[in-house]
């Protein structure tokens, strides 16, 4: 709501991006999982360097048994500037899953 004398401005991309992925995360915790997912690739659209919409994109995926999806989207996390730790451990999730494929 816009106080007497305030104007609009519209939120940065960053804003956006975070609130993009506080949504998508938040959609996700509540078992909103299409929505959730939908908002993860609002996030990717808008910046696709953003490691935290792969992340979340890859949860829902997981979630929903889409495994080939998900597959993906952590191969798009792994190319991140993330812990190397991290990425040992994404890419050891990625093998259990094409394993059991």
């Amino acid at each position: 709501m816009l106080r007497k004398g305030m104007i609009w401005m519209p939120m940065d991309k960053k804003d956006q991006l975070a609130e993009l992925i506080s949504n998508a995360e938040t959609s996700f915790y509540n078992g909103q999982l299409q929505e959730a997912f939908s908002l993860s690739l609002s996030a990717i659209k808008l910046d696709e360097n953003c490691a935290d919409a792969y992340q979340c994109a890859t949860n829902v995926c997981m979630s929903l048994s889409r495994y080939e999806d998900a597959i993906e989207y952590f191969e798009d996390y792994m190319n991140f500037d993330i812990p190397e730790e991290e990425k040992d451990s994404v890419s050891k999730l990625v093998e259990r899953i094409k394993a059991k494929m």
